[in-house]
C-alpha cells in the first residue's frame, strides 16, 4: 500500500498536481520519511497496543468546553485496557482508557499543550477511572519514539485560567496585523491582503501557476 501511495505521489508532484514547499526538500525524503515511521510503528508502538480495545480512531473532543470555549480536535487513537493486561492471574482491576497520537515531525514546546487538551477532553468523555495519553513521534530514534503523560485536576483548572486569558486577549483586540508564511497562499483572505499579496508573488510555489484559494 505504501509503495502504491509513493509512487502515486511521485506522479502527483511530477506533473504539479501536488507541490512542495520547503524549499530543498524532495518528495524522496518525504518517502524516506514515511517508511522510517512505518518501520518504527510496526517495531515499537503496535506490539504495545495489542489486547486493547478500540474506543475510537479519529474521535472528536465531544462536548469539551474551557472558559465558555468549545475546543475542537481529535484523537489519532483510543483504546481501553484493563490495568492488569500483561496476562497476570491477578484479579482485573478498572479498565484504563489510553489516548494515543501520532507524530511525524520533531517535538515541540506546544506539544505539551495538545497533550493537557487531548487528555482533559478524553476524561471528561470516557470518565474512565484512569486515562493516560501518549505521543508517538514515529521519526524518532527507537527508545525515544513514545511520550506518555497523565495531569492532576490542578493542572485543569490551569489550563481553564490560560484559556480565559487568551479568549480574553482576542476579545480586547482591536489591530489585527498580518502574519505572513506559505500559508498565504491557501488563506481565503489573501485576495484583501497587500501584505500576503506580496508575499505570494515574492514567494511562489515550486511548478508555477496560480493556487486556488479556499472559498470563504
Amino acid at each position: 500500500m505504501f509503495e502504491r501511495a509513493a509512487a502515486a505521489m511521485q506522479q502527483a508532484v511530477e506533473a504539479g498536481e501536488v507541490r512542495i514547499i520547503r524549499p530543498g526538500d524532495r518528495v524522496e525524503d518525504y518517502f524516506q520519511q514515511g517508511e522510517r515511521a512505518l518501520t518504527n510503528f510496526t517495531a515499537e508502538v503496535l506490539p504495545r497496543l495489542q489486547g486493547r480495545r478500540i474506543l475510537g480512531v479519529e474521535a472528536d473532543l465531544g462536548n469539551f468546553r474551557l472558559a465558555r470555549t468549545p475546543i475542537r480536535g481529535r484523537l489519532d487513537l483510543v483504546l481501553q485496557a484493563d490495568r492488569n493486561s500483561s496476562g497476570s492471574p491477578e484479579p482485573r482491576m478498572a479498565a484504563t482508557v489510553e489516548v494515543h497520537d501520532w507524530k511525524t515531525g520533531r517535538r515541540r514546546e506546544e506539544d505539551a499543550l495538545q497533550a493537557r487538551f487531548y487528555y482533559f477532553a478524553a476524561v471528561a468523555k470516557y470518565r474512565a477511572p484512569e486515562t493516560t495519553f501518549s505521543f508517538h513521534y514515529l521519526n524518532c530514534q527507537p527508545g525515544e519514539i513514545t511520550e506518555t503523560f497523565e495531569f492532576s485536576e490542578d493542572q485543569l483548572a490551569e489550563l481553564a485560567e490560560e484559556v480565559a486569558e487568551v479568549r480574553a486577549a482576542i476579545e480586547s483586540e482591536r489591530d489585527f496585523a498580518p502574519q505572513v508564511s506559505t500559508l498565504c497562499h491557501w488563506c481565503p483572505y489573501s485576495p484583501m491582503c497587500s501584505e500576503g499579496q506580496t508575499f505570494i508573488h515574492q514567494h511562489p510555489l515550486a511548478g508555477g501557476g496560480e493556487v486556488e484559494t479556499l472559498a470563504l
